[in-house]
């Protein structure tokens, strides 16, 4: 956790240095490109993709294990 805990902090001043205005003008949708609204989909979605890869990698570990 401790080395991770430098990399929280720069998104934070990073989040507030870009949120100052409380305006999103590179967010908005005119302005989505195809793999902006690829990488918003998987930023949305992030939890269900984590829960299910896991257990893909397991399997895939025990398989090459057993091999």
């Amino acid at each position: 956790l401790v080395p991770w805990f430098g990399v929280s902090l720069i998104g934070v001043a990073l989040g507030r240095w870009l949120y100052e205005n409380r305006t999103e003008p590179y967010l908005t949708k005119r302005t989505h490109t195809r793999t902006m609204s690829a990488f918003i989909y998987l930023g949305r979605h992030s939890l269900p993709i984590y829960l299910l890869h896991q257990p893909i990698l397991i399997a895939l570990i025990l398989a090459a294990n057993r091999l």
